[in-house]
């Protein structure tokens, strides 16, 4: 969502526009990121009518200034749609009172930062990180996807091909953390889970990852814009190989941060993803 020009000249501009998407699905269901919250909803289109109904929703209380409700309200408002010279989509509201732009939403794996949700632990289950630490994959365009694994960072190449991702034993640095209880196991499951990621998925401003069995490896959450990855990913320490163990059950729980529901290919004549 780029931005909502009302006809009294009111104009609302988010903050940050990945925060603000709609998904629209060839069934008629339609996936929405309402700032911090996610919106499951139904539409139709008639020609370039177009009507939305917006269904369950999470009730996550957004930070102060968020547009998330004036969001859902605009898209509550819809009547028709368009698409002008420079692919943008613009859905133009009941009764004159305004238009909504959007612009058409990226999902290149190459440039992107993510904060990780959720890890397969090899046995059996997707948990989620421990309390008190942050698991980050930044994928360069570089072909090198490097974060911190809770204590140590690590550094490793990865190659993508459509929805197909193979990411390559990495090195890490070297160094110990006693606190919080658990953080090594942890380092070493996540980073077995990253290199067992054979497809990824983004939706929005989440992103999963699942192995060549289908099995959820990982899941994970955009980081914000102003997080920017760190210029050298690797510690001064020896580096040495990442975790081994490569999960390969079927999860039995993921996190409640992860997506309800996967996305398809884009609906024809609807408008496809925008943000």
């Amino acid at each position: 969502w780029q931005q909502t020009l009302m006809n009294n000249g009111d104009l609302f501009v988010p903050d940050d526009p990945g925060s603000y998407i709609i998904q629209f699905q060839p069934d008629g269901t339609a996936f929405i990121q309402s700032d911090c919250n996610q919106v499951r909803a139904g539409y139709t289109v008639d020609s370039n009518l177009l009507t939305i109904e917006p269904g369950p929703s999470t009730l996550v209380a957004c930070p102060e200034g968020s547009l998330g409700d004036r969001f859902v309200m605009g898209l509550t408002a819809a009547n028709s749609f368009f698409f002008d010279d420079a692919g943008d989509l613009l859905i133009d509201l009941k009764f004159d009172s305004g238009t909504m732009r959007f612009s058409p939403q990226s999902n290149d794996l190459a440039g992107s930062n993510w904060i990780v949700t959720g890890f397969n632990n090899g046995r059996e289950a997707v948990v989620s990180t421990i309390t008190d630490t942050e698991l980050t994959a930044n994928f360069g365009t570089d072909g090198r996807v490097t974060g911190t694994g809770g204590c140590n960072n690590y550094n490793a190449g990865f190659t993508v091909d459509g929805g197909n991702i193979t990411i390559e034993q990495g090195m890490s640095s070297m160094m110990f953390c006693e606190q919080p209880e658990g953080v090594m196991d942890q380092e070493q499951q996540f980073l077995a889970a990253l290199a067992s990621a054979a497809t990824y998925q983004i939706t929005g401003n989440t992103m999963q990852m699942r192995t060549a069995d289908d099995a959820l490896a990982a899941t994970f959450m955009r980081a914000p814009a102003s997080a920017e990855a760190p210029a050298d990913a690797m510690a001064t320490e020896e580096p040495a190989p990442s975790g081994t163990a490569e999960p390969t059950a079927e999860p039995t729980a993921e996190p409640t941060t992860s997506p309800t529901g996967e996305p398809t290919e884009e609906p024809s004549p609807s408008p496809t993803d925008e943000g």
